[in-house]
């Protein structure tokens, strides 16, 4: 765009720049897949432009040409890349830089009307104006609420058909697993529980180590913590006065009464990682063996109320804090079992 040597923008200069911006509207808003968004970008700088043009030109009377060069041009840039974008974290990148450009122009204006108050106040026009700021910071944040909303939608459709595909896959794993334990005495069917059982173990079991050095490592901070502030507090002398300081030793106090919280949180933890861990070895040991000794029974009801509290053992929840076994599920099996066993015959 041909323009003057004078540093300061002549208010046909920013019509020209509402017109350029008027065009790159016209241009892109054919373009996928985003060339609609784009253009309604386009359109609020256009409008924006247009009305520092026309009836607002007391604002720029100041100006300068480079600034807004460099304004117009990265706003036209990311207009375009925007057009075009192929992923919705592009479009995201787009809207934000293109947002900054919004938000520079219109706090260049705002510069120069803090310039007009410092000289001669501001012009009853003045309101209008900032209006007209808000009303384009609302339709671009509209227009960025808009493709959040869609990117999230997307990957959150994304996720979904992820589960779907893993819960069918398990599905057809659970299957598989089921004719072979049918086709081999229910054996096979179990190996694949046991290891996972006993991997799960394992983890626990690693995770209640972890804590219980965690643990040992805090609290033997707090015992060296402790016996440095009582050699200092109360061995040597507290201050050159000879004034025990209550203040200090509370803060003192506080510190090592919060470790000590922290320690028997992470004891916890580790209680229950390690109940956890005997829980998932001892339905392990129980698969090993459990599959053989049902499956050459010929009462099939009662083979069924079996595998049903079997089941509920074996895919239930692990033991809360502060109970060693799974009282219900454990009882409800040894009574099928016994039930099963007084069927067998001799």
């Amino acid at each position: 765009m041909e323009v003057d040597e004078s540093p300061i923008l002549s208010s046909e200069e920013i019509a020209q720049y509402a017109t350029y911006f008027a065009d790159k509207r016209k241009g892109v808003i054919r373009a996928k897949p985003y060339g609609s968004t784009a253009a309604q970008i386009a359109q609020i700088f256009s409008d924006l432009l247009e009305s520092l043009s026309g009836e607002h030109t007391w604002a720029i009377v100041q100006l300068r040409r480079d600034s807004m060069t460099e304004i117009a041009d990265s706003a036209i840039r990311e207009i375009e890349r925007l057009s075009i974008a192929s992923s919705d974290s592009e479009v995201l990148d787009h809207f934000a830089e293109a947002s900054t450009s919004l938000e520079s122009l219109i706090i260049l204006i705002e510069e120069q009307m803090i310039t007009l108050t410092n000289s001669a106040g501001l012009p009853h026009e003045s309101l209008r104006l900032i209006r007209i700021f808000s009303s384009s910071r609302v339709r671009f944040a509209v227009l960025a609420s808009e493709a959040s909303a869609t990117s999230a939608l997307k990957e959150l459709s994304a996720r979904v058909d992820t589960q779907v595909g893993i819960a069918a896959d398990a599905a057809q794993r659970a299957e598989t697993a089921a004719e072979n334990a049918a086709r081999s005495a229910g054996e096979r069917g179990a190996t694949d529980l046991e290891s996972a059982f006993s991997r799960y173990a394992e983890d626990e079991n690693k995770t209640s180590k972890r804590f219980r050095v965690s643990t040992m490592t805090i609290l033997g901070v707090v015992v060296a913590a402790a016996s440095a502030l009582i050699a200092v507090e109360y061995l040597a002398p507290g201050s050159t006065s000879g004034v025990f300081d209550w203040r200090q030793s509370l803060y003192h106090l506080a510190f090592l009464s919060a470790l000590s919280a922290l320690a028997a949180y992470l004891a916890r933890q580790s209680t229950h990682h390690r109940q956890t861990a005997v829980w998932a070895e001892g339905i392990a040991v129980q698969l090993r063996s459990f599959l053989a000794f049902v499956d050459p029974m010929n009462d099939h009801e009662a083979q069924s109320r079996v595998y049903e509290a079997f089941a509920r053992r074996v895919l239930g929840s692990p033991p809360d804090l502060g109970k060693s076994v799974d009282e219900t599920g454990a009882t409800q099996l040894l009574t099928s079992i016994a039930e099963l066993i007084t069927r067998r015959p001799n």
